[in-house]
This record gives C-alpha cells, structure tokens and sequence, in this order.
C-alpha cells in the first residue's frame, strides 16, 4: 500500500487539480511515519513538494525542507540533506530571502562536491545559475549554465526535467539580454 500510495501521488504530480494528489500524499506520509522507518519518511517528505504546489505556501515547504534535514542528519543521508538543502533554497529564492537562500546553496554545493554523484553537482549548478538570473548577475548566469550544459545530459540523463531547465534558464537569460532569436530554434 505505502508504495502504491506514493507512485500513486508521484504520477499526478503534473495533474492540474491538486486534490487527489494532496490526498495520497498526505496519506503516503502518514503511513511512512507509522513505518517509522526513516528512509521511507525521507522519501514520502520530498515527494510532497510537487504534491502540495508548495510554491504558494513557503512556510509548509521550509518546514518539509527542515524535517528532511533534520532526519538526513539523524541517519546519515547526505543524499536527503542536499535533497533538503534544495527545498529550503527554493523556498527562500520564491520569498525572495538571498541571504537565506545563498546560505542553502552554500550548503548545497558542499553536500554535492563531498557526495561526488553528478546530479547533485548538476543540480548545484542549476540552482546557482537561477540565482544569478534572479539577481541580474547575467555574465555569471551564462557562465554557470554553460557549465550546467556542459556536465548536463551525464549527469541529469537527457529527461524531461534536464531539457525543462536547460530551456528555461537559456530563455530567461537571452529575454534579459535581448536575444531571444537566438534561442528559438532550440526552443
């Protein structure tokens, strides 16, 4: 049933009414904790970031960011910190906190280098170049998003979510610069 529930909550993850997802993923929670297995919790916690649109409640997704954090600490999951690290600077950069936010990626790109794995590293980078776009550092976003380019496909596998935020991050940075033509064909 826990697996269930939570591919269940996975797989509508992109479905615009948010209530049968909310639903499975509460539920998917509330069994993980039950388990008391702290693994499963780890797992059933990041998976209620795309479940509750957390964008729109940022003191939900900190709080979710935090547990994790706090349970990657108790059981040694580097993984699940960085996974942690990752909610809490999303969090901060849509409250618009860059302290805070700059602090977590810090964090983050400790977490990556130490763990070594590329899609951490990957994910670091990303993360660092949609916080350049935010602050109008144009000359070091386009630096780091050739970097993420770079080690790119390696790392993420050429999914759904490499080509989303490859594509994202080229087209806001040519919209700030102007040139948009020239990301039109890749687009």
């Amino acid at each position: 049933v826990t697996l269930a529930t939570l591919l269940g909550a996975g797989a509508l993850r992109d479905h615009p009414v948010p209530e049968r997802r909310a639903s499975l993923t509460r539920e998917a929670l509330a069994i993980a904790r039950r388990l008391d297995e702290p693994r499963t919790l780890a797992y059933a916690l990041d998976g209620t970031y795309s479940a509750f649109s957390w964008p729109r409640d940022t003191e939900m997704w900190l709080a979710m960011a935090r547990e994790l954090m706090q349970l990657a600490d108790e059981i040694g999951d580097k993984e699940q910190a960085f996974i942690g690290h990752f909610h809490a600077f999303g969090a901060f950069m849509v409250r618009g906190d860059m302290r805070a936010a700059e602090a977590e990626l810090a964090l983050m790109a400790r977490l990556a280098q130490g763990l070594r794995q590329p899609a951490h590293i990957w994910a670091a980078l990303a993360a660092e170049a949609m916080r350049d776009l935010f602050a109008g550092r144009m000359d070091d976003a386009e630096e780091v998003i050739r970097r993420t380019a770079e080690l790119g496909s390696g790392a993420q596998g050429l999914d759904a979510t490499y080509y989303y935020v490859t594509n994202l991050q080229r087209w806001a940075l040519r919209h700030e610069q102007g040139r948009l033509a020239e990301i039109e064909a890749p687009l």
